[in-house]
């Protein structure tokens, strides 16, 4: 029998949460988000916000970030073309793969780009691994144009995941043919807002803005009700937010928190996510200390951060 775990990893008292949690609110009702989308402006001015359309910042007032965080769905089902229902929401972990561009083959011990064959072997593997709950492709195939990668992606995921599944979506007019997949396999629009068997994740760019494109695809899977996770920015304290972990923490849980707020005013009925992805930057070398951990290798004439 599998162990139950039933205890909580708590790093930060419950005055601690509302400190970062207060700093966030502060920052969008007195600095404001930037959504680079004439539309989205519209419909958040339409709830109460205050826009400047030349700067295309919104500052959000507390009342309607509160609003929306209450009324989100938090909890969904998806239900995988070829396996079990998954439940989202109810506390367990659900440990995902990764997805980069490149890997190290080790059995030539050399760094490459993937290609789809890995990809499906990753499939393949995640599927039979008990402890990993999402999916994904591990590599992106860089045996296709860059412009349809996602597509390919999608693709296999559809064919060989028996789990839930993520990938990248690059742009609208990919999101349009993987929906179309979508709705293929799930038997059709009313089906696929049941089965809820694709997702996006709409990473904000920090500090404090959402893409044109990224808001394009979120308004595109809005649409049909699906999970859209605002998720991490990959702010680098001491970069692009403050070096202090609470400031970052304040700033990072400010994008999440507009990402909810028009995720909420598009579609109600989409469940949303919080996810965070918080690094450091390395004030030597300028580079990102992925995991907040670098080991240097001397180059003549400059450094470079592993």
């Amino acid at each position: 029998m599998r162990p139950v775990f039933n205890k909580r990893l708590e790093l930060l008292s419950r005055e601690g949460v509302e400190a970062v949690k207060e700093g966030a609110l502060e920052i969008l009702e007195e600095v404001g988000f930037a959504y680079r989308h004439r539309g989205a402006l519209e419909m958040l001015e339409e709830h109460g916000a205050i826009i400047d359309y030349r700067s295309e910042v919104a500052k959000l007032p507390r009342e309607l970030i509160l609003n929306c965080l209450k009324k989100a769905p938090k909890q969904y089902i998806v239900e995988p073309p070829q396996g079990d229902a998954v439940y989202f929401g109810d506390g367990s972990i659900k440990a995902t793969m990764g997805l980069e561009i490149q890997f190290v083959d080790y059995s030539r011990m050399e760094r490459r780009p993937g290609r789809t064959e890995d990809c499906v072997k990753s499939i393949t593997v995640g599927n039979e691994l008990e402890n990993v709950g999402v999916v994904s492709p591990f590599v992106v195939p860089s045996d296709v144009p860059v412009r349809i990668a996602d597509v390919r992606e999608h693709r296999l995921l559809f064919t060989y995941s028996r789990k839930p599944f993520y990938a990248w979506i690059y742009s609208v007019e990919s999101c349009r043919h993987i929906l179309d997949m979508a709705k293929a396999v799930a038997g059709g629009e009313d089906e696929l807002r049941k089965k809820k068997i694709i997702g996006y994740g709409a990473e904000p760019t920090s500090p404090l803005q959402l893409s044109h494109h990224a808001i394009e695809i979120l308004m595109e899977m809005a649409r049909y009700g699906l999970p859209i996770s605002a998720s991490g920015s990959m702010s680098l304290l001491g970069g692009t937010a403050p070096v202090t972990l609470a400031g970052a923490l304040s700033l990072h849980a400010a994008e999440v928190l507009a990402g909810i707020v028009l995720v909420n005013l598009l579609n109600p009925d989409s469940p949303i996510g919080f996810s965070t992805s918080i690094h450091v930057l390395d004030q030597r070398t300028a580079l990102c200390s992925f995991g907040a951990r670098a080991r240097y290798v001397s180059i003549p004439g400059r450094n470079t951060g592993g």
